[in-house]
């Protein structure tokens, strides 16, 4: 990818090569050397944006692997970075506990769940759980309240 990037003729700033932290390597020294990774296997200098994959609550070590992708940016390894798949608690915990915002978000494609979705609910817990149907048909989040997205573009 490195040598793509590099022939295609553009600055460098004009190019966004996005990664994702697996869930698995939250640690902070782990998702450092995810990142360190990431750039090692794309040959590329920086990444333009570097997203904690999801909170894994489960581990819930999302704060410390914010915390990494801050100083990540910060020593230039990326330039940009965010989250998926964050709740508004997740988000407003990392603003609280790290002091850093977060400006790039993606939350899951509710439509892709919305056929399931209507023939019960998920318990909270389990997999994608945090979208439900509203009865209409098409799927919403009643948790996500003014973060909510019905796609998984990032905004920012």
């Amino acid at each position: 990818m490195g040598a793509g990037v590099r022939a295609a003729g553009v600055p460098r700033d004009d190019v966004i090569v996005p990664s994702k932290l697996p869930g698995r390597h939250h640690a902070y020294d782990e998702a450092l050397a995810a990142v360190e990774e990431s750039l090692y296997r794309t040959g590329l200098d920086r990444l333009g944006l570097y997203l904690v994959h999801w909170p894994n609550p489960i581990q819930n070590r999302y704060v410390e692997a914010w915390e990494a992708l801050v100083a990540a940016r910060e020593r230039g390894l990326v330039r940009e970075i965010g989250v998926c798949n964050f709740l508004p608690e997740h988000l407003d915990r990392l603003q609280r506990e790290t002091g850093v915002r977060t400006v790039r978000r993606t939350l899951p494609n509710f439509r892709k769940w919305a056929g399931i979705r209507q023939f019960g609910s998920v318990r909270r817990g389990q997999r994608g759980a945090s979208s439900v149907s509203n009865g209409a048909g098409t799927a919403g989040c009643r948790r996500c309240g003014p973060y909510r997205r019905t796609d998984a573009r990032s905004e920012g």
